[in-house]
């Protein structure tokens, strides 16, 4: 998923260009998780994420690694200040 700050739309969630993923293959867990994020976003209660640190380069991994940190612990609520996001929605997609 990839955060999309807009000039004309509302901010919001979308899917990686090369990613092989349509409404009629959408899984019901992926459909709640997406509607579960920006509810709890939009009440600004904070979702927290464990990123393991084999998602980064070869940089990042090394300063983890002489941390002993196996995984990079985020705050969504944070990342979404830093860019000033306003409220967040789900856009719906037509079928294809």
């Amino acid at each position: 998923m990839i955060f999309r700050k807009v000039e004309k739309n509302q901010h919001h969630f979308s899917h990686k260009a090369d990613t092989n993923c349509n409404p009629a293959s959408e899984t019901i867990l992926h459909f709640e998780a997406k509607h579960y994020l920006v509810r709890e976003l939009n009440n600004q209660n904070d979702v927290y994420c464990s990123i393991p640190i084999d998602y980064f380069g070869d940089k990042y991994k090394e300063m983890f690694n002489a941390l002993n940190q196996t995984y990079y612990d985020i705050s969504l609520l944070d990342f979404l200040r830093f860019y000033k996001a306003g409220e967040l929605f789900v856009k719906k997609r037509s079928a294809i």
